[in-house]
């Protein structure tokens, strides 16, 4: 009995596994796009780049004065919200874990406002305030 020519199937299976494998890249490609940019701060792709200055710099101002520092839990930075309130002071609102002086894990929610002027080389903490 003559075998049948795979050769062909062979071809057709490798052109779908290159093309899945062609579509997950676009799709990381897209979702890394999203969240970060050529300077690798948090921000979104409708967001100017001071937006993730703001939030690095209110994560960094937070971590300095923790009980406990090495206990937090930041989740993603690109989830806390920011909004430009005046020109170049930016709210951040983060929310994140840590330990408080009795050791117990508490979720921790903040206002942060931040100097983020494009003409500044770094950010910088104007007030920290817990959430409302």
């Amino acid at each position: 009995m003559p075998r049948p020519d795979t050769s062909l199937q062979d071809r057709n299976l490798g052109g779908w596994i290159a093309a899945i494998f062609v579509g997950g890249l676009l799709v990381l490609g897209g979702i890394a796009w999203l969240v970060t940019t050529e300077e690798g701060l948090p921000h979104h792709a409708w967001e100017r780049p001071e937006h993730g200055k703001a939030r690095i710099a209110c994560r960094d101002y937070i971590e300095e004065r923790l009980h406990d520092p090495s206990s937090v839990e930041w989740g993603d930075l690109i989830e806390w919200t920011a909004s430009e309130m005046h020109m170049g002071e930016i709210t951040v609102w983060p929310r994140f874990r840590a330990r408080n002086t009795y050791g117990a894990l508490v979720l921790e929610r903040r206002t942060c406002l931040v100097d983020a002027r494009p003409s500044l080389r770094r950010a910088r903490v104007i007030s920290l305030r817990d959430f409302p």
